[in-house]
């Protein structure tokens, strides 16, 4: 638990100037975030017997992150097409936890080019946020919205938790669930008034929680069929970056839409 909140000590406050910031630190922060993410779900795969194309991967992911970053081609994310992608590949996420199976096609450039779409498209989110009216303060709560949900689970679960939520991750609980929704109620409140935001933001946060909640799953669902306990040892105290970013990947594209 220590290591955990000495990592957390030193990235928060990171990322959080990046999002200030805007622009290229944070287009910088952004990529890289998105390539060690990449990297860790294309170790999984090649463990298991895949031989994804990592540069192709990589290149993909950079073209959809510099779209999101480029004023011409940012109103993309606004298109149906771009709506119809968000709902294909996280409703895709959500079948696969329903059915407790993650379908990745036993070829190795179609899985890649999956990866590729999931993580650029989903980071991708952060730019586009930042970039919109409000951006700054609409970014900052949908990430501490995030966080403080992940931390309001953890906390339920270890202290109050008994009761299993899903056997893809036996140790998330229905305790520590409602204490994720309940944690991001409150503190809903405490972020509206220091970011000077509406009421109907205390909807957003609870809508944070469960989302953030079903990104965690996915995650879990897809470390157990690879078998593997961490996506990386890049963090110490929480794993990898993928670890870190799963609720963040579900929250951010669904956030930026019900906002805009």
């Amino acid at each position: 638990m220590l290591k955990r909140i000495l990592t957390a000590l030193v990235i928060a406050p990171a990322a959080i100037v990046m999002m200030a910031l805007g622009g290229v630190p944070l287009l910088v922060i952004i990529l890289l975030t998105s390539f060690l993410t990449a990297q860790e779900i294309y170790v999984m795969l090649a463990q298991n017997g895949y031989s994804p194309n990592t540069f192709v991967g990589y290149l993909l992911i950079s073209g959809i992150i510099f779209s999101a970053f480029a004023h011409e081609t940012r109103p993309l994310w606004d298109t149906l097409g771009m709506k119809a992608l968000v709902v294909v590949v996280l409703g895709g996420a959500v079948v696969e936890i329903v059915h407790k199976k993650v379908w990745f096609s036993h070829n190795s450039w179609l899985a890649t080019l999956r990866v590729a779409v999931f993580v650029g498209v989903t980071f991708s989110f952060y730019i586009v946020l930042r970039s919109g009216t409000h951006g700054l303060r609409n970014v900052l709560f949908c990430t501490l919205m995030t966080w403080l949900a992940d931390i309001g689970a953890l906390v339920g679960g270890r202290y109050f938790g008994n009761h299993p939520l899903s056997e893809i991750s036996p140790k998330k609980t229905v305790e520590g669930s409602a204490a994720s929704i309940l944690t991001c109620i409150v503190f809903s409140f405490v972020l509206i008034w220091l970011l000077g935001l509406t009421w109907h933001y205390v909807f957003l946060g609870v809508i944070i929680s469960i989302v953030g909640q079903i990104g965690d799953l996915h995650e879990s669902l897809t470390k157990r069929a690879f078998k593997v306990k961490d996506s990386s040892s890049l963090l110490p105290g929480h794993g990898g970056i993928y670890d870190r970013g799963d609720s963040a990947m579900f929250t951010l594209p669904v956030s930026y839409y019900l906002l805009n």
